[in-house]
């Protein structure tokens, strides 16, 4: 564990810290203030030098604030990939031979990634998770570690199955001139946005047993992206993994419903679950479909032991709650019980 002061704040994301003497720039998720010490771990991660926050020295004078969630709303990683994707008709004067393939490729991997209306998706969370760029990292790291040598046509049909692969793809062309400007700067913003993503992910698993998804819905040209927290328990506590309570929260923006919110908890078997809606005549329409629901999880196996569904307030229903939950430590506000 080292000390490091915080020297300058450079962005929201990035910092210049001076640890042992050196300074280093520091690509950051947590917010940082000048004249801070904060304390850091060093460890590798996937090859990686990795610094992970421990704690604010006790004679530090900045405040400890909590997590923040603001960066994330005007980052927005996905609501910039859909931008991207519903205006991709305007950069196919780019090169259709280069990049305006490869816009197409990025397009049809969010397609097959997304959710359609009436049609069951069997697998989904596993090609949400590959698919997402969340992961990138991690699948190169795990080929490292098995030594395997890949084919030219093998990366490329790695390349082709990850969001952010595809993205970095575009920006490394071999002929720089080849995308515009304006294409440019929404690949670099979607990037640095899912990097922040990333690193998010990362402090939530490692400290809440939590992993925050985006959920592609629709398909082309108008592409939405809703959101899907899942939760494994407190890491930190360990425990018996098969008696560990899992909850499953999502956020979606439906076109008959509006902004649908659902918060299931999960313990072996047994299931409860609750819908949030904006207004009366969707919940009335919710449930109208819950004794359908009860038979179809009881189908699966589940012990379903309530199921509703309540009117919420807006704020309940942003798209900032669920990366707000996501970001409160399970000690702070939230209370499990199993019966």
């Amino acid at each position: 564990t080292v000390a490091a002061k915080v020297l300058q704040v450079v962005s929201e994301r990035r910092a210049l810290l001076m640890i042992g003497g050196r300074k280093l720039a520091a690509k950051t998720f947590l917010p940082l203030e000048p004249g801070q010490t904060v304390l850091l771990k060093a460890e590798q991660t996937e090859g990686r030098q990795v610094f992970k926050f421990v704690g604010l020295q006790e004679n530090t004078t900045g405040p400890c604030r909590p997590l923040p969630v603001g960066f994330f709303g005007k980052a927005r990683p996905y609501a910039m990939l859909s931008r991207l994707l519903n205006g991709i008709e305007a950069f196919q004067g780019d090169d259709t031979s280069g990049p305006g393939n490869k816009l197409g490729a990025l397009k049809d991997l969010v397609a097959a990634l997304s959710l359609k209306s009436g049609t069951p998706s069997d697998g989904f969370l596993s090609r949400l998770m590959e698919g997402s760029g969340l992961l990138w990292e991690s699948k190169l790291a795990a080929l490292g570690a098995k030594g395997d040598a890949l084919t030219s046509a093998g990366v490329q049909r790695l390349i082709a199955g990850d969001l952010k692969a595809l993205a970095l793809q575009l920006l490394s062309g071999s002929n720089p001139g080849a995308l515009s400007e304006r294409l440019t700067e929404e690949l670099k913003g979607f990037l640095e946005a899912l990097e922040q993503h990333q690193l998010l992910n990362q402090h939530l698993a490692e400290n809440e047993g939590r992993f925050l998804l985006p959920i592609p819905l629709g398909e082309p040209p108008l592409f939405k992206f809703g959101q899907l927290l899942l939760g494994f328990g407190d890491q930190k506590s360990g425990g018996d993994r098969e008696n560990r309570l899992v909850t499953i929260s999502f956020l979606l923006s439906l076109s008959r419903l509006g902004e649908l919110r659902a918060d299931f908890s999960v313990m072996k078997k047994s299931l409860t679950g609750v819908f949030g809606v904006a207004d009366e005549d969707a919940r009335r329409l919710i449930i109208g479909h819950l004794p359908e629901l009860r038979r179809k999880l009881g189908g699966h196996g589940y012990d379903v032991h309530d199921m509703s569904c309540h009117v919420l307030e807006p704020q309940q229903l942003s798209e900032m709650s669920l990366v707000a939950q996501a970001v409160t430590p399970i000690s702070e506000g939230f209370l499990n019980l199993v019966v």
